[in-house]
């Protein structure tokens, strides 16, 4: 884990910390009274950390990441709190139905977006371009989003011939329901029918467990 705490844009203290070695998982610093800003954010993979924003590589999908940010009054000897991490990434499955009454043989789809990252100060998301190629696993799709501001998310399609066709998610996506600026993200599933050209979008609540499912 990651923990930043700042006042005033100077930075107090960055540390990366493992909980399970910390004694009674209290993590200790000394620092001058008054109000602490502090971030915390689950181990990196292939995201890296600029600043206080989470960067995430041309080409890869989000980080399974957790973050938190809050505010410690820290007026007198003592002060302490509860990291309390949130779920920052939505899992997003893509199946496709029969074209032309077969099977579909898309191969691979590219997934773009408009966010490349999260500050972890606002835990809102840095504009930029994400980019993210999935192959087929079993006829699935599988794509990590990072947290979108405006919810456009861009599929091209392809076969073995090449490119075969591109729709767009973000009004599918915003008429289900889904809030991408929730505390926790839930996660999606999406099914288009190239028959119909219908697209299904399916929320699948991280917490709860409860699904629910919207027809384009």
């Amino acid at each position: 884990m990651t923990l930043q705490g700042w006042r005033e844009e100077a930075n107090c203290f960055s540390e990366s910390i493992v909980p399970g070695e910390l004694e009674r998982g209290v993590f200790k610093s000394k620092i001058e009274k008054g109000t602490l800003e502090y971030n915390a954010c689950s181990p990196l993979e292939e995201s890296f950390l600029d600043g206080c924003c989470v960067i995430i590589p041309a080409g890869h999908q989000s980080d399974p990441l957790f973050a938190c940010s809050a505010t410690v009054k820290a007026l007198g000897e003592t002060a302490s709190d509860t990291v309390r991490l949130h779920k920052q990434f939505a899992d997003m499955t893509v199946s496709f139905g029969k074209q032309n009454g077969v099977e579909s043989d898309i191969v691979s789809i590219t997934v773009t977006a408009t966010s490349k990252g999260i500050d972890l100060r606002s835990l809102t998301p840095v504009e930029g371009k994400f980019r993210c190629n999935s192959s087929a696993e079993n006829g699935f799709f599988k794509v990590r989003l990072p947290r979108l501001s405006d919810g456009r998310i861009v599929i091209d399609t392809y076969t073995t011939d090449g490119f075969l066709k591109r729709f767009e998610l973000g009004e599918p996506v915003k008429s289900s329901g889904f809030d991408w600026e929730a505390e926790d993200l839930d996660d999606l599933w999406i099914d288009y029918d190239f028959g119909r050209s219908e697209i299904t979008v399916e929320i699948v609540s991280w917490r709860e467990g409860y699904d629910i499912t919207e027809i384009i």
